[in-house]
């Protein structure tokens, strides 16, 4: 299983990071790490951590920032997303 975080930028040129960070705030896993971005696309999320473990049941924050290294532009999101279990 999954999450797909789906984007659409208004001009190229952006580079972009995601992190996922847990409730606590505390890092689980990083998903782009200054990536330069084209205008549309996504980053897909497979519900592990940095060590390739499952992460646990709970909310995760998927921090998202973009800048243009050419127009000094920076933007920062914030999406929260849950982690389930079968019962």
């Amino acid at each position: 299983d999954f999450t797909t975080l789906n984007y659409t930028l208004d001009q190229p040129g952006y580079v972009g990071s995601v992190t996922v960070y847990d409730a606590l705030g505390q890092l689980t896993r990083r998903l782009l790490r200054n990536e330069s971005l084209p205008t549309t696309g996504f980053v897909q999320w497979d519900g592990t951590n940095e060590s390739g473990r499952k992460a646990a049941v709970g909310y995760y924050v998927f921090y998202i920032e973009v800048f243009r290294p050419s127009g000094g532009e920076r933007s920062q999101y914030k999406k929260t997303v849950v982690v389930g279990a079968r019962l």
